[in-house]
């Protein structure tokens, strides 16, 4: 997981949540890219934008903890 977040240069800027969903941050215009590197891993189980925020691309992904080699 880990390899991807870095792969797609996104941060983690909240979670794990009870469900174990973890909030990303986005380089502008990488969204697209970033939600299919995510969707493609098998241990992702939802891949969805969250509601803009000024200036702020987000996306959620409920996986493996962060520390998951793939």
């Amino acid at each position: 997981m880990r390899q991807t977040i870095l792969r797609v240069k996104a941060r983690v800027i909240d979670g794990p949540n009870a469900a174990g969903a973890y909030t990303l941050q986005l380089p502008a215009g990488a969204q697209n890219s970033a939600l299919a590197a995510f969707r493609a891993r098998s241990d992702v189980v939802f891949a969805e934008p969250t509601p803009s925020l000024p200036s702020v691309t987000r996306e959620r992904a409920l996986a493996s903890p962060l520390s998951a080699s793939r």
